[in-house]
């Protein structure tokens, strides 16, 4: 066996840790506070799930709650839909909605600060919700 046999082993099973909290992908399909663009961010849902309704659910609104400063579309995708998904949504006219793809791995803060990814201009997050999220972590660190 040679080093890039060791290495890639490795990195085989590292991965394989690191899939392993990976449930799925949250898309958050925000608009302003303009009926019309709730509109476009409604159609864009209905979309997605027209046409890959094995890897999104139909999504449900939510309003300022958690990280999100903004009322927002909020829709769970699978694993496996996420780079057709992705791609979709990259590649079509998304009405200039800002719209974010973000994993579900149960570290709210990796998820959405670090790991997250935006189609259009970035939303503000509610930084006070992560304060008061790394604020318990350290709580109960101790």
């Amino acid at each position: 066996m040679n080093n890039s046999d060791l290495t890639k082993g490795r990195l085989q099973k590292e991965w394989e840790k690191t899939e392993a909290t990976l449930s799925g992908y949250h898309i958050h399909i925000y608009s302003a506070a303009t009926p019309s663009n709730m509109e476009a961010a409604k159609k864009i849902a209905k979309e997605l799930h027209i046409l890959f309704p094995n890897d999104t659910d139909t999504g449900s609104l939510i309003g300022v709650v958690g990280p999100h400063s903004k009322e927002n579309i909020a829709m769970d995708m699978t694993k496996e839909g996420f780079a057709k998904i992705t791609a979709w949504l990259q590649l079509n006219d998304t009405q200039s909605l800002s719209i974010l793809i973000h994993p579900e791995t149960n570290n709210v803060i990796k998820d959405h600060l670090e790991s997250a990814i935006w189609i259009g201009n970035p939303t503000p997050f509610n930084e006070s919700f992560f304060e008061r999220v790394r604020k318990a972590s350290l709580k109960l660190s101790f």
